[in-house]
């Protein structure tokens, strides 16, 4: 019937149309997770072009291919959706995050012949995520530091462990305390009073990075 195959092909062009507009990543994989298409907004997304994509494994973005995603596939196998996110790499190299919901796509006969995957950008609310986590464990160990300061007598020791738990929780390499000259509030002595740097491979790091700075007057 003429009718009935217009009507298909306009409902063909129409979702072709929804697809190719649509604001989430969506990725089109054979069983072995071959890529055989990508929409314009993977490509916005990770600066990969559909042909650089296509034919490649469904997860060569991932920053970290050593995670396992262990129930992925008994999900997909068995005709489930999968939800999850993954760390991805860009083409230039930056991290990103995605939400993804990945489901099975069956023929006629009810057999799986390709995996559809719809993924969410979420690197800017993980950001937020972590930066207020940061921030929370900053205050409580500034929390923790001013009680222990007030319990210590031995005042070095005291602000030994209080600079360690700040340059901790902060994720810093360097935290010091600058003690202000007689007289003058906004000026610090050249020489810090006490610092702590952070140990990586059982050695202090020697660097500057994220430095954690604390004011105090004697």
């Amino acid at each position: 019937d003429i009718t009935e195959q217009r009507e298909a092909e306009i409902k063909l062009r129409q979702l072709s149309q929804a697809v190719e507009q649509s604001p989430s990543v969506v990725i089109i994989t054979d069983t072995q997770a071959m890529i055989e298409y990508v929409n314009p907004r993977f490509t916005a997304l990770s600066g990969y072009s559909a042909e650089e994509a296509v034919g490649r494994k469904a997860g060569f973005m991932r920053f970290d291919r050593s995670v396992p995603y262990e129930d992925l596939w008994p999900a997909l196998e068995t005709g489930q959706e999968w939800r999850g996110e993954f760390h991805n790499r860009r083409k230039d190299g930056e991290g990103y995050w995605v939400t993804a919901s990945i489901s099975a796509i069956r023929n006629a006969e009810g057999e799986i012949t390709h995996f559809l995957a719809v993924q969410e950008d979420i690197t800017e609310q993980r950001q937020i995520s972590e930066e207020l986590l940061r921030r929370e464990r900053i205050l409580e160990a500034v929390s923790i530091a001013a009680e222990d300061l007030l319990r210590v007598s031995d005042w070095e020791s005291g602000v030994q462990r209080a600079l360690g738990a700040l340059g901790s929780a902060s994720q810093a390499y360097h935290a010091s305390i600058y003690q202000l000259e007689d007289g003058h509030t906004d000026r610090l002595t050249l020489h810090p009073t006490a610092s702590w740097w952070r140990e990586q491979d059982g050695a202090p790091h020697q660097g500057d990075w994220g430095q954690v700075t604390l004011h105090a007057s004697k």
